[in-house]
């Protein structure tokens, strides 16, 4: 099955890197660095997802940022 490509040997390792990190916005996190130290493993592809949990406006901005653009416009139009 291997050699047919029916099937492929893999392994997904999810890690939780911080749980409760918060940015500073004067000095944003701009680059991430994996580094993986094992002579034994062999890495033919991976992947870097980064997960943000916002609350409050940031949520509504980031989740719906139509809504927000439109309301946004609103209020400027209102001032």
């Amino acid at each position: 099955m291997l050699l047919s490509g029916l099937e492929e040997e893999k392994q997904q390792i999810h890690v939780e890197l911080f749980s409760d990190f918060i940015d500073d916005p004067e000095l944003s996190v701009t680059d991430a660095y994996v580094e993986v130290q094992s002579r034994y493993a062999q890495v033919y592809s991976c992947e870097l997802h980064v997960q943000a949990h916002f609350s409050g406006l940031r949520y509504i901005m980031y989740y719906w940022p139509r809504f927000s653009a439109l309301i946004g416009q609103y209020i400027y139009i209102i001032n």
